[in-house]
């Protein structure tokens, strides 16, 4: 894997739920690792549903391989977004690299 690709800097997260004072659980998302990666935008549509716009952005990250980072995870750039990573992350051992397939969160 090339380092001139990997040009975005990555926050892999992991979801922590807490109870907050009046026993409702809240969820958190506490950052693991950093890292640098590639943005690859595949396809991205926007909606009208239930009486707002729904945005769907689909993209792929390539990073160094990690065999940490699982489905569970999500990861965060901060000119990008968040995002879910859906399915679980293609291993590529032998190229030596980490391929996520994402789409972003909406909150």
């Amino acid at each position: 894997m090339k380092a001139g690709r990997l040009d975005h800097r990555w926050d892999i997260q992991t979801r922590k739920t807490v109870s907050d004072g009046f026993g409702e659980d809240v969820v958190t998302w506490n950052t693991v690792d950093t890292v640098w990666g590639s943005w690859e935008p595949l396809k991205g549509s926007e909606k009208w549903s239930a009486q707002q716009f729904v945005e769907t952005a689909v993209a792929r990250v390539r990073m160094r391989y990690n065999p940490t980072v699982t489905a569970l995870h999500r990861i965060k750039n901060p000119e990008l977004g968040q995002f879910e990573i859906m399915g679980e992350p293609e291993q590529r051992r032998r190229e030596g690299e980490t391929v996520l397939h994402v789409s972003r969160v909406v909150e």
